[in-house]
């Protein structure tokens, strides 16, 4: 959670995701995101009929860390 956090806040600090971020709210929503689909995967768990990807954890997370195009 910590370096999730240090992470967002770099991010932040460089301009590259949105400035009104709640960092540590953000952090724990990404932790338990990620948490959650390695446990779909591990499991075998496929909801959709097809696997979870890192991928696709990656595209879902920073999905909503980004500013708008154009902002």
């Amino acid at each position: 959670h910590q370096l999730i956090g240090e992470i967002l806040q770099r991010g932040i600090d460089e301009d590259v995701f949105r400035a009104d971020l709640e960092v540590q709210t953000t952090a724990a929503l990404i932790m338990q995101a990620v948490l959650g689909a390695m446990r779909l995967r591990s499991l075998g768990v496929e909801l959709n009929g097809v696997p979870i990807t890192g991928e696709h954890i990656y595209d879902f997370c920073v999905r909503g860390l980004l500013p708008p195009p154009g902002a």
